[in-house]
């Protein structure tokens, strides 16, 4: 249960650090896309076979794809397109960790 709570924590870090700047217009960055693509990997590794996942890391899993696409109009063409790149990047990250690797 201690994990779970130091999970959300770094977690919630990093998604702020990669929400925060885009939806203020300061552009996509790549060390938090890369940092959050690192930790969702861990969280499925170490959430596999498990029968839930914590609450606010699935809250916080669940509103990542709207909030990064919801920005890409904010944008020029390119950006735009990095950033719904990384969306759908982090989508499949996230259904790997809720245990759904759907196409």
């Amino acid at each position: 249960m201690e994990d779970d709570l130091v999970d959300d924590a770094a977690l919630a870090d990093v998604v702020e650090r990669l929400t925060v700047p885009l939806r203020m217009g300061d552009g996509l960055d790549e060390t938090a896309l890369a940092e959050l693509s690192t930790l969702l990997t861990g969280l499925a590794d170490s959430w596999r076979g498990r029968a839930d996942v914590p609450k606010r890391a699935a809250a916080l899993l669940t509103e990542l794809y709207p909030a990064l696409v919801g920005t890409a109009g904010l944008y020029s063409d390119d950006e735009a397109h990095r950033t719904e790149g990384a969306a759908e990047h982090l989508l499949d990250l996230t259904l790997t960790c809720l245990g759904s690797d759907a196409d």
